[in-house]
């Protein structure tokens, strides 16, 4: 199993007081994803903004997530999708096992 870059707890503590990861901050977490896709399937799961960002709002406020919401943003507008590259969208708006569902079929 490959092993997942975490953000370190300067990252984290920095998304936390509400201030987007720079471009150099992201590289190494980048850098682990590219070896990562270059590995294997890639299943990107799609969704609109508000969708996500009322996830995030709703974990941030049970604890279980270190970034606000509003950073969210920064994130989406760096996001580039290049279906050339084999990656696979799947609407993650929908009800869980549908989508697991559409994942399994794209594995087998």
């Amino acid at each position: 199993m490959p092993m997942i870059f975490i953000h370190n707890q300067t990252k984290k503590e920095k998304m936390k007081n509400r201030i987007p990861l720079s471009d150099e901050d992201r590289i190494p977490w980048l850098e682990v994803l590219r070896d990562l896709l270059n590995a294997s399937l890639f299943v990107l799961l799609d969704v609109g903004v508000e969708v996500l960002m009322n996830r995030v709002a709703k974990r941030v406020a049970e604890g279980n997530h270190f970034m606000p919401a509003e950073l969210l943003q920064s994130q989406i507008d760096l996001l580039e999708v290049d279906v050339s590259e084999g990656i696979h969208k799947v609407d993650a708006s929908r009800i869980p096992q549908d989508i697991v569902d559409e994942i399994k079929a794209l594995i087998f």
